[in-house]
């Protein structure tokens, strides 16, 4: 299944999604770089376009790039009312 992200109005997919509990591991090229740096800094939430309409977002948590031109980003569910759930 591709996973593709509405990321600060960006549309990105994913290179590989994995599930930790309540957050999201998700790997992208390094071009969503700004779009992870803006959701981040402005607190804008996350959205999954590839799924079923579900009542949450996500937030960005955490997310670094690496030399190989690929980065990892950290979301965390949030409640259809935009609190984090943990």
């Amino acid at each position: 299944m591709d996973f593709v992200f509405d990321i600060a109005g960006q549309t990105c997919a994913a290179d590989h999604v994995r599930m930790l509990g309540n957050t999201l591991e998700v790997e992208f090229e390094a071009n969503v770089l700004g779009a992870l740096a803006d959701a981040f800094d402005n607190a804008h939430s996350v959205s999954v376009l590839s799924t079923p309409p579900l009542p949450v977002t996500y937030s960005v948590q955490n997310y670094r790039c690496d030399e190989h031109g690929s980065c990892l980003a950290t979301f965390a569910v949030n409640s259809s009312e935009g609190r984090v759930l943990h």
